[in-house]
């Protein structure tokens, strides 16, 4: 070792005891920062194949479809005959006016689904009448609602309800969780203030609705990927790419017996005053 060199470690050291506090805070932060880093990068993987986990045992959808006019048992069968679909699931959802004493709630009022999305109970029970519902648990957590309480349902746009709902008055009998809400916003919404202020599940012979407002989709061999890899994200891409194909087709049906319907009834009135 050199004089220089032995000079400039002699210094560094003086250096180190001279601010020994402040060497050392640095040191104690540096090092704090890179285990918090390691910690987060570690743990990564596990998080990613947890949730994975779970949005398989729940049977989370792959894909969504919606539309405009609403969508009809037919759509749902065109959709389940495309290669690499494995499922659906029509359902029907609306967000939808709460009110429960005199607070109003921006809702998303849905048909218990069956087989995709499925629910687990946190509090009482699933509902087994028309009158009857479920709430989000988060719902029961915030005190916004308890079980045994009556929520009234109005709707919430130019529709009116009873086009919408058989049933306007359901007691809550059961709180439950959704992997379709897995974090604490529930989303925005096009109805109130603009926010949800969560979920809520009938039965779905309570809804009066003629068309689906929405049809679930799983892919075949999805489950056994990753839902935060890239082999998911080019199947989803590929069935999503096979749906889109054949959208215009099932949009114009759809239009045609929706304006069909519209005559009709134009029809029957114009009979009617005659």
């Amino acid at each position: 070792m050199t004089m220089k060199e032995k000079a400039l470690r002699k210094e560094f050291y003086m250096e180190v005891r001279k601010t020994l506090n402040r060497f050392l805070s640095i040191l104690f932060i540096t090092a704090l920062g890179v285990a918090f880093f390691s910690g987060i990068r570690a743990t990564q993987p596990d998080m990613e194949l947890s949730a994975d986990t779970y949005y398989d045992e729940a049977r989370l959808m792959d894909i969504s479809v919606q539309g405009t006019l609403g969508l009809t048992e037919e759509d749902a069968q065109s959709i389940a005959a495309i290669e690499g679909v494995e499922e659906v699931m029509p359902y029907y959802s609306m967000d939808m006016f709460g009110t429960l004493e005199d607070e109003r709630l921006n809702l998303q009022v849905m048909s218990v689904p069956e087989t995709m999305n499925l629910m687990t109970v946190t509090e009482g029970r699933m509902p087994e009448a028309e009158n009857e519902c479920v709430v989000d648990n988060q719902m029961l957590a915030d005190g916004v609602c308890q079980l045994g309480d009556t929520i009234t349902l109005s709707s919430a746009t130019d529709t009116e309800t009873e086009d919408i709902l058989s049933v306007t008055e359901f007691t809550v009998v059961g709180a439950v969780t959704s992997p379709y809400y897995l974090s604490l916003e529930r989303g925005t919404t096009s109805i109130g203030n603009g926010t949800l202020n969560g979920f809520l599940a009938v039965q779905e012979n309570a809804f009066s609705l003629d068309y689906y407002t929405q049809i679930c989709v799983r892919m075949t061999g999805a489950a056994e990927l990753g839902c935060y890899g890239d082999p998911y994200g080019e199947l989803a891409d590929t069935v999503v790419d096979r749906i889109e194909a054949i959208a215009d087709e099932r949009c114009e049906i759809r239009y045609a017996e929706v304006q069909e319907e519209g005559q009709q009834e134009i029809a029957d009135a114009e009979a009617e005053i005659a």
